[in-house]
């Protein structure tokens, strides 16, 4: 294998690696919204007696699992994105 060969033959892997890593994001969104349910329901069974606002960490806990739910697939091919660009940069 000549350098000319060698260098097509990086860069074909460096292009492969980069669109194996933006083909699936890196950020396990199921993992976090499960974190976020779990959180949920202990506050659900922890929460004291009613007070002016029944269950607020309850409803609280579950908005934040929603919002995870729903900016996780952002956030996961952001940093998908992010992590391509590193591996082009180093090319």
């Amino acid at each position: 294998m000549n350098p000319d060969e060698a260098a097509r033959s990086l860069a074909a892997i460096r292009e492969t690696q980069t669109k194996a890593i933006r083909s699936q994001p890196w950020f396990p969104t199921w993992y976090v919204v499960g974190v976020g349910a779990f959180v949920t329901g202990v506050q659900a069974v922890t929460e004291p007696a009613p007070l002016d606002v029944p269950y607020a960490r309850t409803v609280a806990a579950l908005a934040m699992t929603v919002s995870m739910a729903v900016t996780g697939p952002m956030v996961a091919w952001w940093i998908s994105r992010r992590m391509a660009r590193k591996i082009e940069e180093r090319a």
